[in-house]
């Protein structure tokens, strides 16, 4: 099954308490768990990452800061990613002038019983702007890893930004031990779900259930694509259509 959803018809829809709103993006997530928030401005979000689980945050929309339960604080805005690791108090508070809106991914989601090795550290931001693109020509694509085997050290989740060229394409496949997600930033994307044809756009997320096929391609007109993506856990199978 496949998930595709607008962000600001979630976030309008979910009610607000202390001024903090959340919605998940898909309840049905075998290896994570996907949430959209959106924090006040002067309001904040506690968060406590489950046991057996990494926490992992990327800023969307406006300005604030996320802070360890030490109190230590990291500035956060758009296009910064953050790490946590199970069991941590991690607060997020709203100080600019607009809400603070953000994805949150947990892997695995909560009551998982999986034991899949996770990162061990602090807290730890990583702004998108200080990381090396890795180059891929032969397939016309960029990407910069946050977290996982070629990033932060992490078997729980493979998380980065992709950039697309004209004329990149991925075509259709399935991974039949992950769940995937994607959050467009960037240009639009034409979306193979499973037979169907669906053009994605900036303020649009797709969740994937492990063993649904999909492909993206660039919308004709486009000069390229840029989107967050996230594998759920890091190892994981991609099995070509024939």
């Amino acid at each position: 099954m496949t998930t595709i959803a607008d962000i600001d018809s979630l976030l309008g829809r979910a009610p607000a308490e202390g001024g903090v709103s959340s919605s998940r993006i898909a309840s049905d997530g075998t290896t994570m768990e996907a949430s959209l928030w959106s924090v006040a401005p002067g309001a904040r979000a506690a968060i406590t990452v489950p046991a057996r689980s990494d926490g992992y945050w990327f800023v969307l929309k406006g300005t604030g800061s996320i802070a360890d339960a030490e109190g230590q604080k990291q500035p956060v805005k758009p296009q910064v990613f953050a790490i946590a690791g199970q069991g941590s108090d991690v607060t997020l508070s709203n100080d600019g002038g607009e809400p603070l809106e953000f994805l949150y991914v947990i892997s695995p989601p909560p009551g998982s019983q999986a034991e899949i090795a996770g990162y061990q550290g602090g807290l730890k931001t990583i702004p998108a702007e200080t990381v090396a693109l890795a180059h891929e020509p032969e397939n016309k694509k960029r990407r910069a890893f946050f977290v996982g085997p070629k990033a932060t050290p992490s078997g729980r989740a493979e998380g980065m930004i992709v950039h697309y060229e004209a004329e990149t394409v991925t075509n259709p496949h399935f991974h039949p031990d992950a769940d995937s997600l994607f959050v467009i930033l960037e240009g639009a994307l034409e979306f193979t779900n499973g037979r169907d044809l669906t053009t994605i756009r900036p303020g649009q997320a797709v969740f994937i259930n492990q063993g649904h096929r999909h492909g993206t391609r660039v919308t004709p007109g486009q000069s390229g694509a840029a989107f967050l993506e996230f594998h759920v856990p890091a190892k994981f199978q991609t099995i070509q259509d024939p």
